[in-house]
């Protein structure tokens, strides 16, 4: 899927009756460019998962809090752009991460 501005540049070869190859180097360079789209998701979400896991499983944080908030507000940023490529398993769906086990929780 296009986004609109991708169309509106397409209308505008279209009505200037622009050669079948101008189209057509066009339509290439838009589907690297979604593809390029979904295969960023795609690394953010399995790395944000990651640092989900080591922060909230392993208590090992391997960046910090800033970092990981401007990664996750650039891959929330791209799924909001593009939401036929967001994962049901993106950290931009929910908040914090599995429960550690190790906890010892006091009891009153």
């Amino acid at each position: 899927m296009l986004d609109s501005r991708s169309l509106d540049r397409l209308k505008i070869i279209i009505s200037k009756n622009l050669s079948l190859s101008s189209i057509s180097v066009f339509l290439f360079q838009n589907i690297k460019t979604m593809k390029d789209t979904k295969q960023h998701i795609d690394e953010l979400t399995v790395l944000l998962n990651q640092y989900n896991y080591q922060y909230y499983i392993l208590d090992n944080p391997q960046i910090s809090d800033y970092e990981f908030d401007m990664l996750l507000k650039d891959l929330a940023l791209l799924e909001k752009e593009n939401p036929e490529y967001a994962h049901v398993d993106s950290p931009t769906q929910r908040v914090g991460g599995a429960l550690n086990k190790n906890l010892i929780f006091a009891s009153k």
